[in-house]
C-alpha cells in the first residue's frame, strides 16, 4: 500500500486546553524593539465592529484567543492597562474606544460587578447591562432618538465618540448638555495658544541685545563721569 509523506502542516494538532496566562506569560519585543514580558500574546487584537452587548461581556469576563497551537483565556478587559498592548494602535483602541463607554456604564447607579469572573452569572451580566443602558438613555437621550435597529448596531467606538462631552454639546439635547459633569482641568478641551498669548504667559528671560548694549554704555558713561 502506498503511503504518502506527511508535511508539517499535516501533522499539526491544535491543543484545545484553555490556559490562563500569568502577568509575565509572554515574552516579545515592544514596538521600540525592547524585549518585555506581557499578559497577552503578541498576536492579540481587539475584535472589530463589535456591538456594545458583546463588548460588555468581554469587558467583564474576558475572551478566548488562539495563539499558534495554544488557546488562552484572556482576563477581563477592565483589568487591562494601556501598557499591556504592544502596538500604539491597540493602545489607542483600548483607551479611546473600549474604556470610555464601559467605564461610563460601570459607573451607573446600581451596577455592581463581582471582582471574580467566576462569580459573574448570565443574570448578573444582563441585569447590570440593563441598568447601565438605562443610565445611558437618561444621560445621553439624543442617541436613543435614532431608530432602535440603528442604535443596536453602533460599535463601541461609535458609543465612546457619542458620549464625549464635546460631542454631546454639539449634538445632544438641552437636558443632555445640562447633565454633563462640570468642566475640570482633566475634561476641559485644551486650546492652542497663539504666539502672542504664549509670549505673554511665558516671557523670555533673556534681555534684548539692544537693551544689554545700552546698559553697558550707561555703565561706561558712569565710570567716565566718576574719573572726571
Amino acid at each position: 500500500m502506498h503511503q504518502s509523506n506527511l508535511g508539517a502542516e499535516d501533522t499539526f494538532e491544535m491543543d484545545t486546553t484553555v490556559r490562563i496566562p500569568t502577568v509575565f506569560q509572554f515574552h516579545y519585543k515592544d514596538y521600540m524593539g525592547n524585549m518585555r514580558f506581557w499578559c497577552v500574546p503578541e498576536s492579540f487584537a481587539f475584535p472589530q465592529e463589535i456591538n456594545r452587548w458583546n463588548g460588555w461581556r468581554k469587558w467583564l469576563c474576558g475572551t478566548i484567543v488562539v495563539d499558534g497551537s495554544c488557546t488562552w483565556k484572556i482576563k477581563p478587559f477592565r483589568y487591562l492597562k494601556r501598557r499591556d498592548f504592544k502596538l500604539p494602535a491597540l493602545q489607542l483602541a483600548f483607551s479611546g474606544e473600549w474604556k470610555p463607554i464601559f467605564s461610563k456604564m460601570m459607573s451607573a447607579p446600581g451596577v455592581e460587578i463581582p471582582h471574580r469572573v467566576d462569580d459573574i452569572t448570565e443574570d448578573i451580566l444582563r441585569s447590570n447591562y440593563a441598568m447601565a443602558t438605562a443610565y445611558l438613555r437618561e444621560n445621553f437621550s439624543y442617541i436613543f432618538q435614532q431608530p432602535e435597529d440603528t442604535v443596536s448596531k453602533y460599535t463601541i467606538g461609535t458609543w465612546s465618540k457619542k458620549i464625549k462631552p464635546s460631542f454631546v454639546k454639539k449634538h445632544g439635547t438641552v437636558e443632555d448638555i445640562a447633565r454633563l459633569p462640570p468642566e475640570t482641568n482633566y475634561n476641559h478641551p485644551k486650546k492652542r495658544k497663539d504666539r502672542s498669548e504664549a509670549m505673554a504667559t511665558h516671557p523670555r528671560r533673556k534681555l534684548n541685545r539692544v537693551a544689554v548694549r545700552t546698559t553697558k554704555e550707561r555703565s561706561v558713561e558712569h565710570d567716565e563721569a566718576s574719573d572726571a
